[in-house]
This record gives C-alpha cells, sequence and structure tokens, in this order.
C-alpha cells in the first residue's frame, strides 16, 4: 500500500519542521 506510506512520510516531514 504505496498511499499509506506517502502518507506517513508527509505527515512526518510536516512535522518536523514545527
Amino acid at each position: 500500500m504505496p498511499g499509506i506510506r506517502l502518507h506517513t512520510s508527509s505527515a512526518r516531514l510536516t512535522n518536523f519542521p514545527p
């Protein structure tokens, strides 16, 4: 499921920079 992986990657990147 590449959809979930992409979603998780985006959320992590967005969470990194406050």
